[in-house]
């Protein structure tokens, strides 16, 4: 192995080791979906968003219309009313662990739908 393959070799493990984090309650066993819902909402629909596989932990949630943040908030899973959308737009949910003194935040997923 050469000098460059072993560098490589060993800042890509680097890399892989610095995004694993651990704080209560998750499981790296399980692999969580963001879910959205309803799946085709008009502009008279709320949205909501949900960590599915994970017990009642608290997320941060935000709120993107077309690609720019609308809204922010924390808990078991994200309200997006209805009347913040029209007809056309993206909306987005993007669910995080909540950062803390012991732990970093760190993305769960991404989803999202267009109102119709």
């Amino acid at each position: 192995m050469t000098t460059l393959e072993k560098l490589v070799l060993g800042a890509s493990t680097l890399i892989s080791l610095s995004g694993c984090v651990q704080f209560p309650g998750y499981d790296s066993s399980v692999d969580p979906l963001v879910v959205l819902y309803p799946g085709s909402p008009t502009v008279e629909d709320d949205l909501h968003c949900r960590v599915d596989d994970t017990e009642e932990e608290v997320f941060d949630f935000y709120w993107f219309v077309n690609r720019g943040l609308v809204q922010a908030e924390t808990g078991v899973a994200g309200l997006f009313p209805s009347g913040y959308a029209r007809s056309g737009d993206y909306v987005e949910c993007s669910a995080w662990t909540s950062a803390s003194s012991a732990y970093d935040s760190f993305s769960f997923g991404d989803v999202g739908v267009y109102i119709e």
